[in-house]
């Protein structure tokens, strides 16, 4: 695996790259693929059945997300279920799926829930999507700088109600 530049987490190839993070992204690119939907309010919305003229109640409005559980002749690994949630609800208009290595999802997970949470206790409010995809940035890019540390295998999709 890799070559002479491969023997340490933080060292850089001559095109520039750091070997792990190639690692990472492939990774994260393995697991089982994430589907969202937004639906925008009743008024706005008008759902019609194929087979009739009549139109059927709105969906609810909301961001749906979907992560299938199983796929017929997969081979990767971090498709498997494991029995984790992969949606995680961070704040009551904020939530995070995940994808890839399912203890890396995990832990930025909780650490994005932590970041709501002492935000909440410091400012008394919900934490904004910026600021919380700002802090989860940073602890993303530490990973890539601390020695002995890999970054993180996995991707995420951030759904936020009521933003702009």
């Amino acid at each position: 695996i890799g070559g002479r530049h491969s023997y340490s987490l933080t060292t850089f190839d001559p095109s520039g790259n750091l070997d792990q993070v190639g690692r990472a992204v492939r990774a994260s690119m393995l697991g089982a693929p994430v589907v969202a939907l937004s639906i925008p309010s009743a008024s706005e919305t008008v759902v019609a059945t194929p087979d009739s003229e009549s139109t059927s109640p709105p969906p609810e409005e909301g961001i749906y997300m979907c992560v299938p559980l199983r796929f017929l002749g997969t081979t990767s690994p971090l498709i498997i279920d494991d029995g984790t949630p992969r949606i995680v609800p961070i704040s009551s208009s904020i939530c995070i799926c995940h994808s890839g290595v399912g203890a890396d999802g995990r832990a930025l997970c909780d650490i994005a829930v932590r970041l709501a949470l002492d935000h909440r206790y410091v400012y008394g409010e919900e934490i904004s999507p910026e600021e919380l995809l700002e802090a989860l940035a940073e602890k993303v890019q530490e990973m890539t700088m601390k020695a002995g540390a890999r970054p993180y295998g996995c991707a995420l999709l951030v759904a936020c109600l009521g933003s702009e």
